[in-house]
């Protein structure tokens, strides 16, 4: 592959135009680093309170996880977060929140 033909992207009306590399893998990062975070970290028993007593007109999920550590939630779920931002709270409890899980 000798080139790739990159679209501008947009985040909140500002113009990003693309200016890395051109591999598929960079190409692709970059648009997951793109992906808003709306999930709430649920780690222990007060921080699952606090997620329940948040937005009360809203319906709340919390997922469970396989994830460890406090790396970021993955783009599927970020981009289910971002997309349902007004219409439900979406929470996430890692394998490793023992306090949760």
């Amino acid at each position: 592959i000798k080139a790739f033909v990159t679209t501008p992207t947009s985040k909140k009306a500002k113009v990003l135009d693309y200016q890395g590399q051109r591999s598929a893998k960079a190409i692709v990062d970059y648009a997951k680093s793109l992906i808003p975070n709306r999930v709430k970290r649920v780690t222990s028993k007060k921080a699952l309170a606090k997620f329940m007593d948040a937005s009360p007109d809203l319906p709340h999920v919390l997922i469970f996880s396989k994830g460890k550590g406090s790396k970021a939630p993955g783009p599927s779920l970020r981009a289910l977060s971002a997309r349902f931002d007004t219409k439900v709270l979406l929470g996430e409890a890692r394998k490793d929140d023992k306090a949760i899980v």
